[in-house]
């Protein structure tokens, strides 16, 4: 499920205050979209209200409901998220009677580090096209700086001092790249340009309310 709080131009076609999610239903994969209605906050507690409704094409219909997104900052570090979906309209595809409400807890799920660098398949060749998706907040971790260089291990066009958060993108084409020595770089759409994605470099931080 991705919600674009901020207007995020990664998650294009989605205006604010919208989002969308993927589920399985039936033992199909489902697509669809969310509306933000309401938010409110309070003290490392925010929630928002809002209406949900699958992607199916006409005639078809699919479920339509209400959503409440709970999202609390844990003492310990991270984000716990509890999702409560309730049925209103079940459509010749939705697989739940009208009524029905899922509730689902989850726990912010940072990447951890593998084998000195953080997960995902950068694929072949020094700017990969890479369709898995990337934490999008990241910290400078480095005591120094971190250079961001205009192609995988090239020419250094911009450095980060320590403690720069930056957005990166979500997915899509380039958003990894390797260098000639099988290093893992990461893309930085604001400043056009790669950082190494490494956790004696990085770490990611959890995602604003």
């Amino acid at each position: 499920m991705n919600l674009n709080e901020s207007g995020s131009p990664e998650l294009a076609g989605l205006p604010k205050n919208s989002g969308s999610y993927t589920t399985l239903a039936g033992g199909k994969q489902v697509n669809g979209g969310i509306t933000i209605l309401t938010q409110k906050t309070a003290a490392n507690n925010v929630t928002y209200t809002g209406t949900f409704e699958d992607f199916v094409g006409k005639p078809d219909t699919g479920c339509k409901g209400t959503i409440a997104l709970n999202r609390t900052r844990l003492a310990g570090g991270g984000v716990a998220l509890r999702s409560e979906w309730r049925i209103a309209q079940s459509g010749s595809r939705c697989e739940s009677p009208v009524g029905t409400k899922f509730v689902v807890n989850l726990v912010e799920n940072l990447p951890v580090a593998r084998n000195g660098n953080y997960p995902g398949d950068p694929g072949s060749g020094s700017l990969s096209a890479d369709y898995s998706w990337n934490h999008p907040l990241w910290k400078v971790t480095d005591s120094t700086s971190l250079n961001c260089r205009a192609t995988p291990g090239g020419r250094v066009v911009k450095s980060y001092p320590l403690g720069t958060q930056f957005s990166t993108r979500l997915k899509g084409i380039n958003t990894f790249g390797t260098d000639s020595a099988g290093q893992r770089w990461m893309y930085i759409p604001g400043a056009n340009c790669f950082v190494r994605h490494s956790p004696s470099y990085l770490r990611p931080v959890s995602l604003p309310y």
